[in-house]
């Protein structure tokens, strides 16, 4: 929180202040924390009752930081500067993007079950990082708008309806085609839709799929809880139907094998305690086993003789939730050992985090993707046009980029009044909504 202060008092607000790639990188690196501990945290008590909340809050501010520095008016997100000067780079030969490092120093790391992580600078694993020197080339220069812009749509999924990510989303499609197009972004929207309808099956689908990058999966874990509940409800009501016909019960016995796969629990423990916080029958038979002669034990749910219910506290009256527990089977796999660092710096955001072919960008010289400075000089009179005519003409043509230039401003800064005013509305309902909570309990 103190550095991105720290770059605010620096005047790095995008449009209308300063921006470079440096600063990009920076805020990029702030955000795959936030998103990493959102999960890697989730086993300690502490965070999830007190700090996961504030967690969250710092991740959007720093997202909403990111998307000024994407939406600058010059495009300067990609522009690399040196630290003495405000000139651009051309050689970007012995730039290092931050620390020199690519291992953690001191003694090897561990994860929080005791498995070493690996920690090896020459491992091919270090190839993939977007930060750092061999990707220092890069055309996006170690920055990731379409991985930031994905988990920035997962981030607001609940805000205003989901209003809010189709404004985004419509946002993209018409100013940053190639940003919405490509696989972070659409993964993100593809997300959206399956919370957005209540599919359950299709999210935690997309939950499992090894292709899944390990920071979405992180954000997606925060809904992990409603999508459980949502399956609970909905199968309750569906499996535990009577046939018009033959008046029998529709996949009455429903393994438990199934559930925990189809909804990414931990083990069989975790699965049976929220069929009981649901009030989902839960039962072992006997099964007879062909390949074998004695009968195997087998837990079954039965929907038919169950009825869904969420419980309440008896002396609050407030609906008691189902935490879930650490997802390390299905999310902390998707690492293959890799350290914080390189969380951080990008080692596992997944194919198309970074833009491979960056756009064209106004008042840039797309050679050199350096700003262009004014020609100096005499400039050659047009033939047929007589000096003091050549004046006029370009003194006309001086009115018209300075008029649009004030109208770009205006405009700008309506936008930004807009998301102020909206901003300050989300938080008073928050505070509201917050308070009558409070009032309530």
């Amino acid at each position: 929180r103190m550095v991105r202060k720290d770059f605010i008092l620096q005047n790095y607000v995008g449009t209308g202040g300063k921006c470079d790639a440096r600063a990009v990188r920076c805020h990029e690196r702030i955000a795959r924390w936030h998103a990493m501990c959102e999960h890697q945290l989730s086993h300690i008590p502490e965070f999830v009752n007190a700090q996961s909340q504030q967690n969250v809050q710092e991740f959007g501010q720093a997202m909403k930081t990111l998307n000024m520095y994407y939406d600058d008016s010059l495009g300067r997100s990609t522009i690399e500067v040196p630290d003495d000067g405000n000139e651009t780079h051309t050689d970007l030969t012995g730039t290092t993007q931050g620390c020199t490092s690519q291992l953690v120093e001191g003694v090897n790391p561990v994860d929080f079950d005791g498995t070493p992580l690996k920690n090896d600078p020459t491992s091919i694993h270090t190839e993939r990082r977007l930060i750092g020197p061999q990707a220092v080339n890069s055309p996006a220069h170690g920055t990731a708008e379409p991985e930031m812009r994905g988990l920035y749509i997962l981030t607001t999924m609940n805000n205003d309806g989901g209003m809010e990510v189709l404004k985004f989303s419509a946002y993209l499609h018409s100013k940053r085609p190639e940003v919405y197009n490509s696989k972070p972004v659409q993964l993100a929207m593809r997300i959206f839709k399956a919370k957005k309808e209540h599919n359950y099956a299709r999210f935690f689908s997309i939950l499992r799929d090894p292709q899944t990058p390990y920071l979405f999966a992180c954000i997606m874990f925060k809904h992990v809880e409603q999508m459980r509940k949502y399956a609970f409800r909905i199968m309750s009501r569906t499996y535990g139907g009577i046939a018009r016909k033959t008046k029998q019960a529709l996949e009455d016995q429903y393994p438990l094998k199934r559930l925990v796969r189809l909804l990414c629990f931990e083990d069989e423990e975790e699965a049976i305690a929220a069929c009981r916080h649901y009030n989902i029958i839960v039962e072992e038979v006997q099964v007879t086993n062909p390949d074998s002669s004695s009968p195997a034990c087998q837990t079954i749910v039965y929907w038919k003789r169950s009825s869904f219910r969420e419980p309440k506290d008896p002396e609050k009256d407030f609906v008691l939730s189902l935490k879930p527990r650490k997802m390390v089977r299905t999310i902390e796999s998707k690492l293959n050992g890799a350290t914080r660092l390189a969380v951080c710096r990008g080692e596992v955001s997944g194919e198309g985090a970074a833009l491979s072919r960056l756009p064209e960008l106004p008042l840039c010289d797309r050679s050199t993707r350096q700003v262009s400075a004014p020609t100096s000089g005499m400039v050659t009179p047009p033939v047929g046009l007589s000096a003091d005519e050549v004046a006029v003409q370009e003194q006309h043509t001086e009115e018209q980029a300075a008029k649009r230039r004030m109208e770009e401003r205006r405009r700008l800064r309506e936008e930004r009044k807009k998301l102020e005013q909206e901003q300050r509305e989300r938080e008073e309902q928050e505070r509201k909504q917050m308070e009558e909570a409070e009032r309530q309990a």
